[in-house]
């Protein structure tokens, strides 16, 4: 099942620290199995996702979508911030 969701976090871009809202849809995945119960074949695991759908400067009133101008390694940094609190459930920053 998917799950749409946001977390704010503070993004370089160039010099610049901007404080952002990154909006996604996180789908946990589910195990494998082997074998049904009835001896039939199984079915392979599928692992969790994370998609990110949109990102705004939290102060942008009309959250235009920034996401281009953030670059990867920032967006690799947030998906596998957002994998880490999805596993383990969210703190209070």
């Amino acid at each position: 099942m998917r799950r749409h969701s946001y977390v704010q976090d503070t993004v370089e871009i160039g010099e610049e620290e901007i404080n952002v809202v990154v909006e996604y849809d996180y789908y946990a995945g589910c195990k494998g199995r082997m074998y049904m119960p009835n001896g039939d074949p199984g079915y392979p695991e599928e692992p969790a996702e994370v998609e990110i759908t949109k990102i705004y400067a939290f102060a942008d009133k009309s959250e235009s979508d920034i996401s281009a101008k953030i670059d990867n390694a920032e967006i690799n940094r947030i998906t596998d911030l957002i994998f880490e609190e999805e596993r383990n459930g969210w703190y209070e920053w």
